[in-house]
């Protein structure tokens, strides 16, 4: 929830920069591989393994989001993305 409430902000930062379109997950060869392992059958330490992987893969990529946000001249505050 407060991923979504930091985005809301950015993009309300400056209404109209962004176009609004889907993305299609399947051409991000990263979103697809995770979507091809939920099916998987692990044991314990298998999924403690891939749990770490996937937390860490997230904090990638809100970091690389928090970024972005914090170079857009018009939005003052990622500091919401960056403490999560």
């Amino acid at each position: 929830m407060q991923v979504q409430t930091a985005l809301r902000e950015w993009d309300l930062a400056d209404p109209g920069r962004s176009e609004r379109r889907m993305l299609d997950q399947c051409s991000l060869p990263w979103f697809a591989a995770l979507n091809a392992t939920l099916h998987d059958t692990l044991d314990d330490a298998q999924l403690r393994e891939r749990l770490r992987d996937n937390v860490a893969m997230l904090e990638r990529l809100a970091a690389t989001i928090a970024a972005r946000a914090a170079g857009e001249r018009n939005h003052a505050d990622a500091s919401l993305l960056f403490a999560l």
